[in-house]
């Protein structure tokens, strides 16, 4: 697909935070609606329930605030 005069398969996004059970996945579903052959990246904490999340890669960081 081609948005803007660019293929959105040469569009990476990267989406940061926690994740939260409801809003991440509909956060990534909008973005891979638009953007549907993005490489998405969801860049969040170690030990975040990342299960069922469906994106390109997924960055566990250490938490700042321990």
């Amino acid at each position: 697909m081609i948005v803007n005069g660019i293929d959105t398969k040469d569009i990476s996004v990267v989406v940061q935070g926690a994740v939260d059970p409801v809003n991440t996945p509909i956060c990534l579903n909008s973005i891979r609606k638009v953007f549907p052959r993005a490489e998405i990246i969801l860049s969040t904490w170690e030990n975040s329930d990342v299960s069922g999340i469906r994106v390109e890669k997924i960055v566990q960081s250490e938490d700042p605030g321990c």
